[in-house]
């Protein structure tokens, strides 16, 4: 880099960074409530541009009064402080938030549900807990009985950052039995593996498959960072049945972190590919086809549309049976016949004997193969 040059003009920093092959001009703003007012159709990009600066409370007051003018659109009054907050925090703007979080705790009273939600949000991603946990007893106590169900889902994600994830436990019962969509509430694994028990977790994985929720791939870091000894084996085992049990699919990178673990621990690991004597995936799942318990299907077909009528809870059993019973032909010279597969293309093993651990490589595959990459652990 060439050089650095920095001057002002009235309320605007420019700040241009010359290279030697590239020049790159960056303009850092500071706030001011009517810029922010004249920017409103492109609100975000101007938040962006700000510098990270702590902001006085005399502009973020000016504008909470431009906001209050009957003139001003809904939807910018309603969103304008939960944007700010949230593109500040993303683009790491530490000061803004904080300067938004204190403006905004001084008068909680004049700010709506969501914006106090974003804050909680901001204040557990600076490990704030005990600012948070008094913001979600305000928070609550402001909820009306038909809000709980509106915000559920934001509320129980703040929590999911935060020690007290517990209570997010009781929106996704509720939403559950509403059947009110609940993929949202897939983080309450991964608090658990932060800061639960880790027999409570491995409880909590099997709860959860009840619901149709499986572990997230940001999960697994979390717990197996905290095995450790010979507790830590027992709670490998343990995640091993309860993922193989619920049938949840693993990343490559879940695998080679599981890989990586068990060396450390004096095992030895290899990841690959599974070849039958057909020098194809030997664990194929065949889709819905509906057949005796002593016959064989000959087919190529996909039966995508058999399978989705079938629905969750049948699929996968008719999934395993075709597995065992259905033939299929590649078009090479010679014609090659793929019989059924060799076993279930689940988690198979124990501590003493070793374990193979079924993974996705991210490769692109046919829809109707399941995982055909395997990480295989030997003690």
């Amino acid at each position: 880099m060439a050089g650095v040059l920095r001057f002002f003009r009235g309320v605007t920093k420019l700040c241009s960074i010359r290279g030697v092959s590239e020049n790159v001009c960056l303009r850092y703003t500071h706030f001011s409530a009517a810029a922010a007012m004249s920017s409103f159709q492109h609100i975000d990009a101007y938040f962006k541009l700000l510098d990270n600066s702590f902001l006085e409370f005399s502009h973020l007051q000016a504008m909470y009064e431009l906001l209050e003018s009957p003139s001003i659109d809904p939807y910018f009054k309603m969103n304008f402080w939960s944007k700010f907050v949230l593109t500040s925090l993303a683009c790491g703007k530490d000061k803004i938030v904080n300067s938004l979080i204190l403006f905004i705790l001084e008068r909680s009273d004049c700010h709506s549900i969501a914006t106090l939600i974003t804050v909680l949000k901001a204040l557990a991603l600076q490990k704030r807990f005990k600012e948070f946990e008094s913001l979600y007893a305000l928070v609550m106590s402001r909820l009306s009985p038909t809000d709980v169900y509106v915000y559920a889902a934001d509320v129980s994600a703040a929590l999911c950052l935060t020690p007290f994830y517990k209570e997010a436990r009781g929106f996704l019962h509720m939403n559950f039995e509403r059947k009110v969509p609940i993929e949202t509430f897939g983080h309450f694994l991964s608090a658990a593996a932060i800061y639960g028990p880790l027999d409570e977790v491995i409880s909590f994985i099997y709860e959860l498959h009840s619901m149709g929720l499986n572990p997230t791939q940001d999960f697994y870091p979390a717990f197996i960072k905290r095995l450790q000894g010979d507790e830590g084996m027992h709670y490998m085992t343990s995640l091993l049945e309860a993922i193989s049990s619920c049938q949840c699919i693993l990343s490559s990178s879940t695998a080679l972190l599981l890989k990586d673990w068990f060396e450390n621990h004096g095992w030895r690991g290899t990841m690959g590919v599974t070849l039958t004597g057909s020098n194809d995936d030997a664990f194929m799942i065949y889709l819905a086809l509906w057949s005796g318990p002593n016959c064989y299907l000959f087919s190529n077909d996909e039966f995508r549309q058999h399978r989705f009528t079938l629905g969750t809870d049948a699929s996968p059993l008719l999934a395993r049976w075709q597995a065992a019973r259905q033939i299929s032909m590649r078009s090479t010279r010679p014609l090659i016949f793929l019989g059924p597969a060799l076993c279930d293309p689940t988690i198979q093993g124990s501590m003493t004997e070793g374990w193979h651990i079924p993974y996705e490589s991210g490769g692109q595959r046919p829809s109707y193969l399941p995982s055909n990459t395997w990480l295989c652990l030997r003690p």
